[in-house]
């Protein structure tokens, strides 16, 4: 059985994530549902820069991933936790041989605004971004 997310049009949605392979595509089908009214370019992006920070935060951090959905009718904020404490690094350059490290450079390419926040109290981070609708 599939099941079939809605989302109202105004909200937030947290959704607590096993560090498994399957965290991406769960992660994908909620910002999917979430981002269903929005274009089909943002809702893709959104859906491509979740998959991407989950997915590092499976390979890079550590413990219990937290996905925090933010949206209204103009913009969605996405913010992947993790209680790991490795310092982020974006690749300096494309590397079009390379089989991975071009995350950070989508985010940071086509979001409207992105960026890592530590906790203070050494309990992980939060990689987050934001895209806003274009009219």
């Amino acid at each position: 059985m599939v099941e079939t997310l809605v989302a109202p049009r105004v909200g937030r949605r947290q959704l607590s994530l096993d560090r498994t392979p399957d965290a991406p595509r769960l992660a994908r089908a909620q910002v999917a549902a979430v981002c269903a009214d929005f274009p089909a370019e943002m809702r893709d992006n959104a859906v491509l820069l979740t998959s991407e920070l989950v997915s590092n935060a499976i390979k890079h951090g550590r413990g219990q991933i937290s996905l925090d959905l933010e949206w209204d009718v103009d913009e969605v904020h996405v913010h992947v936790h993790d209680t790991g404490t490795k310092p982020i690094v974006m690749a300096p350059d494309w590397d079009l041989g390379a089989a991975s490290g071009r995350g950070l450079q989508l985010v940071a390419a086509l979001a409207t605004a992105w960026g890592v926040e530590h906790r203070n109290d050494g309990r992980g981070k939060v990689v987050w971004f934001r895209l806003h609708r274009q009219r």
